[in-house]
């Protein structure tokens, strides 16, 4: 019989043992699987939903007893999208439970419920009625109906927990009949799977006195020509796949040693690359003496390869000229001596040629070594870039440290980077500010203009980039602003890039003159002020009654001499006309 045949018969045998085993086992765990889930989608709805109706009434009692105590209508609103939410609850309660105990506590939800929206429609009536008519709502003449509705939301919130316990408990119970069940079959499983081992035992005990010996025998032959010994030949004679397989090992140790020969011309090709590599290579004895090295080194360093072969490594690698003394005692356990590590070349007429280094220990079949390749990579061009960059880096540091503005960046409201001018405005360190909330260092009656200012600046609104507000100072005190901020990328992220300048000098010194031209108003003379080109910059209400101007902006766009001239010849009555010089300014006219 064919050896095909024989593992057919034992495969055919196994399997159908296996299979029947197997086939037990998937309906057991689909059995298992199936009440579980069961028993989880229905009762896992139940408790979530309970679990919500919980929640709905929490929140409606709480967006209710905000809008009677803030006023704020979308509270209002909430209130009834809530007591919705709180009935779809309910309904998918309604459709899901059957026990009896549930049913009774769902019954009781419902009406509470209603009982709920009932209350609260009446408050809010009460509400409009009260703030339409006395201009208040009288909190303390409606507390007893107020209690009542908390009342009710805190018995809805306790009825849905307990419809979550009952629903827990009876998915305790089905999962506890699922167990017992699941165990019954295992125990069938069990048994089975006992017979299947025995028979397969049996079944391999045979298979191994007709396949097991002829394949040590192989075993040991693959293992003498592993050693070398290539003139090694199988000798099993038989008509099934063992004796078939035995001619062709034959054949694979012919093949093996013709394939030797080969290695040979492999060899040259091996070289072939290597000297074809831009990178430089360099084969170290165990003693750092050059033994091999490639085209590129040459052309890099500025030798022949006769001028480096048998010299130390550290003619060409200075840095490293003593590391390779004893350096295959050090290193002796390890593959890897330096990888990827940024060191200097020495070139024939001295120059410094920067290079990325790795080096790496070869051994021979007993593990002993036998020298080191070198590897390295010329970076003398990204050296020159790295220079320029970080050159680039430093100007523009300079700027923004010296820039009188505060600097900053912002993600995500949280400050990313800024400036020493910007922490100084605020009486900070520039760490005290990296990651703090930008909001928090807005005066509270700006916060909302700012940061509304912020989200609409991000969704794309057209809106100036540039508007005042005011800041808060580390000390308490108040700092008015001049913000320019607009939008980048940085690291990957969209942020809010932006420059503050402090006007709270320029706003107070513009209050004081508002306060001034106030009190120029109630002066009975004409007062004119003037720049030293004579133009008029201001005027008080006499000066344009003085004058029949219909507006001050009429007054101020002509010249001093003109309204001197008019003053005197257009009426009757002569007009004194006193003038006191202060910083080139100032005229009275009465």
């Amino acid at each position: 019989m064919k050896l095909k045949q024989k593992l057919i018969i034992g495969f055919i045998a196994v399997s159908l043992l296996a299979g029947i085993v197997g086939f037990l086992g998937l309906y057991t765990t689909n059995h298992i699987i199936n009440s579980f889930e069961s028993g989880e989608e229905h009762f896992g709805s139940i408790i979530e939903a309970s679990n919500e109706v919980s929640s709905y009434a929490k929140r409606a009692e709480g967006h209710a007893i905000l809008f009677l105590t803030f006023h704020n209508e979308s509270d209002r609103q909430k209130f009834s999208i809530r007591i919705t939410s709180l009935f779809e609850q309910i309904s998918i309660i309604d459709n899901k439970i059957n026990n009896t105990e549930a049913r009774k506590v769902l019954d009781d939800i419902k009406s509470k419920t209603e009982e709920l929206q009932s209350i609260g429609e009446s408050l809010f009536e009460i509400y409009d009625y009260e703030t339409r008519t006395i201009g208040r709502f009288e909190y303390e003449n409606h507390e007893e109906l107020i209690r009542r509705f908390d009342d009710v939301a805190a018995e809805i919130r306790s009825d849905g927990l307990e419809l979550a316990r009952i629903e827990l408990d009876l998915k305790s119970e089905q999962e506890q009949m699922a167990k017992e069940n699941a165990a019954y079959l295992y125990n069938i499983i069990l048994i089975l799977s006992l017979f299947a081992v025995f028979g397969a035992l049996v079944l391999g005990f045979v298979i191994a006195q007709n396949i097991a010996n002829p394949i040590l025998k192989l075993k040991e032959t693959a293992m003498d020509i592993g050693k070398g010994n290539l003139d090694t030949r199988l000798e099993i004679e038989s008509d099934d796949e063992i004796g078939d397989l035995s001619k062709t090992f034959n054949k694979m140790s012919e093949d093996l040693r013709k394939s030797n020969e080969v290695i040979v011309s492999a060899k040259e090709y091996t070289d072939n690359i290597v000297n074809s590599m831009t990178d430089t290579l360099i084969v170290v004895s165990p003693h750092g003496k050059i033994q091999t090295l490639n085209p590129a080194t040459c052309t890099l360093l500025g030798y022949s390869e006769e001028e480096l072969i048998g010299q130390s490594i550290g003619k060409v690698l200075p840095e490293y000229g003593s590391l390779f003394d004893g350096w295959e005692h050090e290193y002796s356990n390890k593959e890897e001596l330096i990888l990827n590590v940024e060191k200097n070349y020495l070139s024939k007429n001295l120059r410094k040629i920067p290079v990325v280094f790795s080096a790496s220990i070869m051994r021979d079949d007993d593990g002993k070594i036998q020298g080191m390749i070198c590897v390295a990579h010329d970076i003398t061009e990204r050296k020159q870039a790295e220079k320029e960059l970080q050159q680039s880096e430093e100007k523009y540091r300079i700027l923004i440290e010296n820039i009188q503005d505060g600097v900053f960046l912002v993600q995500n409201t949280k400050i990313q980077f800024a400036n020493e001018a910007f922490a100084k405005m605020l009486g900070y360190t520039v760490g005290e500010v990296i990651g703090k909330d930008f909001n928090e260092l807005i005066v509270p009656e700006d916060s909302e203009m700012v940061i509304d200012h912020f989200y609409r600046k991000q969704i794309g609104e057209d809106i100036s980039r540039e508007y005042e507000f005011s800041m808060s100072h580390k000390d308490g005190t108040r700092i008015a602003v001049n913000m320019n901020v607009g939008l980048i990328t940085y690291r990957g992220k969209v942020t809010s890039m932006g420059t503050i300048k402090d006007i709270t000098r320029s706003r107070i010194a513009q209050e004081k003159i508002l306060e001034q031209a106030a009190l120029l108003d109630k002066a009975r003379d004409a007062i004119l002020v003037r720049d030293l080109e004579h133009r008029i910059i201001y005027c008080n209400k006499n000066a344009k009654r003085l004058y029949a101007m219909a507006d001050r902006n009429s007054l101020v766009k002509i010249s001093m001499t003109f309204c001197i001239k008019k003053c005197r010849f257009s009426s009757s009555k002569p007009k004194r006309v006193s003038s006191r010089k202060e910083n080139g300014l100032a005229n009275c006219i009465r």
